[in-house]
C-alpha cells in the first residue's frame, strides 16, 4: 500500500528512542551500516526498517527491540 510505511516498528517510539540518545543521525547511521537518509526517515515515519536493521537500530539505541515494536496503547480509548 503506497503511503504507508512498510516494515516493523513503531515510528513514534523509534523517533522518541533517537531524540533521547543524544546520538546524531550519522553517528546512529554508521553503527547501523545505513545511510543518514535512512535514520533521518525512520524517525520522520517516511519508512520504517526493514526486520534485518531493526536489531541494528535498537543497538545503536540502546534499547531492545521489543520496546520498537510494542505500540503504545495507553491512549487508546
Amino acid at each position: 500500500m503506497r503511503g504507508r510505511p512498510e516494515g516493523p516498528g513503531d515510528t513514534a517510539k523509534i523517533r522518541e528512542a533517537l531524540a533521547a540518545t543524544g546520538k546524531t543521525y550519522t553517528q546512529i547511521a554508521e553503527q547501523m551500516g545505513v545511510t543518514v537518509a535512512s535514520v533521518s526517515a525512520y524517525s520522520a515515519g517516511a519508512r520504517k526498517p526493514a526486520a534485518g536493521n531493526l536489531g541494528k537500530l535498537a543497538q545503536a539505541l540502546g534499547i531492545h527491540v521489543s520496546k520498537i515494536l510494542r505500540k503504545d496503547t495507553s491512549d487508546a480509548a
